[in-house]
């Protein structure tokens, strides 16, 4: 719970993603019983050669990303994707000839 103050706390205010159409902010982390369950660091290719490291959050119901910008954090949306994820009804499988790269 620690950890996920300190996230909560370098979480820029004006930051948010969209999540089931309305507006994901930093004061939904603490509502009800989220837990931090997993932090870790991912890299993602937007196009073809543009990589970008981001901070990977699973809390108890919600996965999304951060992008530390100058020790802020901002939630981070990939292009024409929702930035928050619900885990409620995940599949999660892996990608076939992932190996290669």
């Amino acid at each position: 719970e620690d950890r996920k103050l300190e996230i909560y706390h370098r979480i820029d205010a004006k930051s948010f993603a969209n999540f089931r159409g309305r507006k994901f902010k930093k004061s939904d982390i603490l509502q009800g019983n989220r837990s931090l369950k997993f932090e870790g660091v991912a890299t993602l290719m937007q196009g073809r050669s543009k990589m970008q490291t981001l901070l990977v959050i699973v809390l108890t119901d919600v996965l999304f990303f951060l992008h530390d910008n100058n020790n802020k954090y901002t939630f981070f949306t990939p292009d024409n994707k929702t930035g928050v994820v619900s885990l409620v009804k995940l599949l999660v499988r892996e990608k076939a000839g992932a190996e290669g790269r």
